[in-house]
């Protein structure tokens, strides 16, 4: 940290050694997020899900998903973020030592 601003350093033995700003690496993350679109099919399913919570008001909805269910679908948001996280890093550290 230097003045108020907070640095990220990439671990990665295959890059250089390299800081990154974290304005930056927001900006960037923002910036990758905002494309992800959802399938039809995504998209039909986060609607269920969000009227099933919205109808919820006796706390039916958290009995409705299996604890396994659920560990699956946090196991899974977890990969696609991990994965996305991981092309941001790369074309981050690309354009860096271009």
């Amino acid at each position: 940290m230097q003045k108020g601003i907070i640095y990220y350093r990439c671990h990665t033995e295959h890059w250089p050694t390299a800081c990154l700003r974290e304005d930056i690496v927001e900006a960037a993350v923002c910036r990758e997020l905002c494309r992800i679109q959802l399938s039809a099919d995504e998209r039909r399913y986060l609607q269920q899900e969000l009227e099933n919570m919205r109808g919820d008001s006796a706390g039916h909805y958290a009995g409705s998903l299996t604890r396994r269910k659920r560990q699956q679908t946090i196991a899974a948001l977890k990969l696609r973020l991990s994965q996305i996280a991981g092309r941001i890093c790369r074309s981050r550290m690309l354009s860096l030592t271009d």
